[in-house]
């Protein structure tokens, strides 16, 4: 009999309802059968021969699966093993193959290592005659210099992610972002805000800018170019929205206002305005309305 899960419950099945039907016979549990219990049944020989083949019967298939059993998990050992020694030839072959793919990368970071020496030194060697030859004009660069140089660049770059709300009103617990979110929401504008807040020492009866930082400069690009929506709001139609700028150029930029009044009085056929850091104008058109100077 070959060994297989069915059989094996099929034969523990007919063992459990053997035993049920043996320990009823004599009314007893296991631990109070004895042999004159036994004896004192009526028709104990027949009853005795009949269980005895039909456990001789149930013993010998029992150790025709166990046979099998042993047989198939020798089969499956055999198979294991195979399947371990086919794991350890791919490992080796992966090992193998991550070794000759190390060997081209690093041949090829070898390569490009050694054409960009080759470039440096050619530019190097261009340089150094460059210096040779103007040396009365070549700047001087201290570790000092460099330094600020490279605080100047992050400033900048953290300074981009910035813009300035100007000439909103400031009341008393005032919660500056929700005061932001209001200027936003008339430019149908809701990005996320890093962080803002009112900058400079209040003074009576002039609201202090407010610093927004968003996390792009690019969200500040666009709220820059659509902060002429706040001209058709009713209730921030005198807010104006300006770039972060530094103390230089918030000076370039007043003497740039006053150029421009100057000239709106001088030239007022003409369209006047600042674009890029410059002062410019252009011809205005008949349904052009007044031109609004925003100081900022």
């Amino acid at each position: 009999m070959e060994f297989s899960v069915a059989n094996w419950g099929e034969i523990c099945v007919e063992m459990e309802a053997f035993e049920i039907e043996f320990f009823d016979r004599f009314s007893c549990e296991p631990s109070d059968l004895t042999v004159d219990k036994l004896k004192s049944t009526r028709s104990w020989d027949s009853i005795l021969g009949d269980w005895i083949v039909r456990f001789a019967d149930m013993y010998h298939r029992s150790k025709a699966l166990t046979v099998s059993a042993a047989s198939k998990i020798e089969e499956l050992n055999g198979q294991l093993i195979q399947n371990q020694q086919k794991v350890i030839v791919l490992q080796e072959q992966v090992m193998k193959s991550n070794d000759e793919h190390l060997v081209s990368v690093q041949n090829t970071v070898k390569n490009e290592m050694a054409s960009i020496q080759t470039a440096v030194k050619s530019e190097f060697s261009s340089w150094s005659k460059v210096v040779k030859q103007n040396k009365t004009h070549v700047p001087t660069f201290t570790p000092a210099k460099l330094k600020e140089a490279v605080r100047s660049a992050v400033v900048e770059e953290d300074r981009s992610r910035n813009f300035v709300i100007f000439n909103k009103e400031e009341v008393e617990e005032e919660e500056v972002a929700r005061t932001v979110s209001d200027v936003l929401d008339d430019m149908n504008e809701k990005p996320r805000i890093i962080e803002c807040r009112r900058v400079g020492k209040p003074q009576h009866g002039k609201p202090r800018p407010i610093k927004v930082k968003f996390t792009s400069c690019d969200a500040v690009s666009h709220i820059l170019r659509r902060a002429k929506a706040l001209k058709s709001s009713d209730r921030n139609k005198s807010t104006f929205i300006g770039p972060d700028r530094t103390v230089e150029e918030r000076e370039v930029h007043r003497a740039l206002v006053v150029q421009l009044k100057a000239k709106m009085e001088k030239e007022p056929e003409l369209y006047h305005f600042i674009k890029g850091g410059r002062r410019a104008d252009s011809q205005r058109q008949e349904t052009a309305s007044t031109t609004i100077l925003r100081q900022y």
